[in-house]
Order: C-alpha cells, then structure tokens, then sequence
C-alpha cells in the first residue's frame, strides 16, 4: 500500500490518484485476474486493509482508498459466497517505518505500534481463520482471548 500525510486535510491530486490506484484499482484488477484461478480451488482471496479506513485526518487518501477496498471484500464475500472465501484484514500501526515515509512523525506514539514479525504472526492466524473482517492492533492484541490463546 501507500499513502501520504497531509496536514492540510487535502491531499494534492496526482496523490489521490496514485493512492487510489495503488491500494484499490489494483486490488480490483487482481481479485478479477485471480477469479477463475480462485474459484477452481475454491480459494480464498486476503485483502490487506488498514484500521484506517474508518477515517484518518492526517492521510485523508490513504483512508478512503482503504475503507473502499473494504468495500470491496464485503462485495465480494457476499457475491462469490459459497464459491470463493474472500476477507479482508485491518492491520493497525506497524513499526514499519510506513509513517516516516509517508511524511509523519508519530512520536511516542510509535510505543504502541506493533512490531513487524507479531503483525505477521497476527496475519498469518487471521488469514487461516478466513473470518473477515479482521482487525489487528495493540488493543486487540491485548484484549483478545484469541490471540492470547495463540501466543500473541
């Protein structure tokens, strides 16, 4: 995925655009492209979204682009089902160095994010889970008696 911080609120259009085509036009084109090959194992396509996609105001694109790929899984799930298991999984703040990329500082923030081989971990489960949706975060991780009964 990417995404851009902008303290604005607006981000600049060829940002949208290259956001948009990224996180959600290729995933569309992906899932169309997998289809036949999906349906004849009776697959299951993973999307990967972003807790962020119920709203973000420092990455107003990266937002949008994610709450329309879930979009797309529930469409999905509810149009292939009982042909192709399709989920999609909500990772939250990853110590990935994603933000600094993208042009924002979380300070002490970055406390509570997780660390990359735990998010995989986390992924990894709730991929052979196939529920969907699936949110993954600090809280989650540290509430949850399914992850606890996992080792994470």
């Amino acid at each position: 995925g990417t995404g851009f911080a902008t303290l604005s609120g607006f981000d600049q259009p060829n940002v949208i655009r290259n956001t948009l085509d990224v996180n959600l036009s290729a995933n569309i084109a992906l899932a169309h492209a997998l289809f036949p090959v999906l349906e004849k194992a009776n697959g299951t396509l993973s999307f990967i979204g972003s807790v962020a996609h119920k709203g973000s105001p420092l990455f107003p694109a990266y937002a949008a682009s994610k709450a329309g790929l879930d979009a797309l899984a529930r469409a999905l799930r509810s149009e292939w089902q009982d042909r192709i298991n399709v989920q999609i999984i909500h990772p939250g703040p990853t110590d990935t160095g994603m933000q600094e990329k993208a042009g924002y500082n979380a300070g002490k923030l970055r406390r509570i994010f997780i660390k990359p081989d735990v998010m995989a971990e986390m992924m990894e489960r709730a991929i052979a889970s196939q529920k969907s949706p699936v949110t993954l975060s600090f809280a989650r991780r540290a509430t949850s008696s399914f992850w606890k009964g996992h080792g994470l």
